[in-house]
């Protein structure tokens, strides 16, 4: 191993007690990377809008209780903590206020800084009322935090195109390392009879989708969906995993379309339950209208299940039109349930994408390959700046 690295990694989101669900893929990155040896530290927004320090997998984490604009007791507290721990590396995530902050601490302090874009803050879609850079002081973050960032890391190809397109951010300074799954967790061998009879199901087949219930995720299409394929299969089962502002508009849209048998809306379930539900489907749905990656769609497919997904952002560089899954039109229904209806309808395709699913999570999106791109990214750095 090269030398121990300090890291600091500044986010408005991790994972505590309270709220596990909150970016747990930055959990398992940065607790994998602790585990080699280096030590990080988390500054992210408290919960419970308290000051708060806690310790999770080896990760010391302090949990600030104001996290927003033209605040800049971030910077402070990084500044203050870099007394204690002399970082040599500042990672921000997500091109907003962390990520803006991040920049700031690190030319004070004369520290490379890495900045991590995941969508929110390069993709824009006012229709959608999504993005920090709708707003001026949101476009002032954004752009900020990409220019004076030493290297961005984007997560997928797409994100990397609008940084550079729409935000003249510098394609030299940015690389691109996908997101991973733990491949152990998520795999095809679960047994899932304890997530089936707590659901109450029978053996109809079973869709399911792991989203945020907000509009640019898309979820009203799959609900809008299920009475076309509930035409061609008399009984199926949706799970809707996942919590947002639009939950409550979903369920009355599955009232008013008299499908609410056939939908069950889970809220967020455990990280230990997630894989399980996984493993209870035959085909998951991933029907975004914006996506910088899809995480979900890798935790899928590292279960051995076919994916359906609309044909846009970061989700084509992860499930394969006809290989891994399906790729259809954003913001259409029928061509969803097409989809979703042509995996049902096949089995032995159905099973042949879900091995190729997890054959591709396995060749690309583990950490195994992960990891060692992103502390090259740090050594170089360190060595050059």
């Amino acid at each position: 191993m090269d030398t121990a690295l300090k890291i600091c990694v500044v986010s408005s989101g991790f994972p505590s007690d309270h709220k596990p669900i909150v970016a747990p893929f930055l959990l398992d990155l940065f607790s994998k990377i602790s585990a080699l040896g280096h030590t990080v530290v988390v500054v992210t927004r408290s919960p419970s809008g308290r000051f708060e320090t806690d310790t999770l997998r080896r990760i010391t984490i302090y949990r600030l209780p104001v996290f927003r604009l033209l605040d800049l007791s971030i910077v402070r507290y990084i500044i203050k903590l870099h007394r204690k721990f002399r970082f040599d590396i500042i990672h921000g995530q997500w091109a907003g206020i962390a990520g803006f902050s991040s920049t700031i601490a690190g030319k004070l302090l004369g520290i490379p800084v890495v900045l991590t874009i995941h969508g929110a803050g390069v993709i824009v879609n006012p229709e959608l009322n999504y993005g920090l850079g709708r707003s001026s002081l949101g476009k002032l973050y954004v752009t900020g935090a990409l220019r004076m960032a030493d290297t961005i890391v984007s997560v997928s190809k797409h994100l990397r195109n609008l940084a550079v397109h729409n935000w003249n951010a510098s394609p030299k300074k940015i690389v691109v390392v996908p997101n991973f799954v733990d491949i152990n967790r998520f795999n095809p061998n679960l047994q899932s009879k304890q997530v089936r009879k707590k659901l109450k199901f029978s053996d109809s087949p079973i869709i399911l989708t792991v989203r945020n219930l907000n509009p640019k995720d898309g979820v009203q299409y799959l609900i809008e969906s299920i009475p076309e394929i509930l035409k061609q299969f008399g009984n199926v089962n949706v799970i809707i995993v996942g919590e947002g502002y639009a939950r409550r508009r979903l369920e009355e849209l599955a009232r008013k379309l008299k499908i609410q048998d056939h939908v069950c809306f889970t809220g967020w379930v455990s990280d230990f339950e997630l894989p399980y539900y996984y493993a209870l489907c035959n085909v998951f749905v991933i029907p975004s209208l914006e996506e910088g990656f899809g995480i979900s769609s890798i935790e899928a497919m590292a279960c051995g299940k076919p994916v359906v997904g609309t044909n846009v952002g970061g989700i084509p560089e992860v499930v394969l039109n006809r290989t891994t899954g399906l790729l259809v039109k954003a913001k259409d229904s029928i061509a969803l349930a097409r989809g979703i209806n042509q995996i049902l309808s096949n089995s032995d395709e159905a099973n042949l994408m879900g091995r190729e699913g997890r054959k591709r999570v396995e060749q690309l999106f583990t950490a195994k390959q992960v990891i060692p791109r992103i502390l090259t990214v740090y050594n170089s750095l360190r060595k050059v700046i």
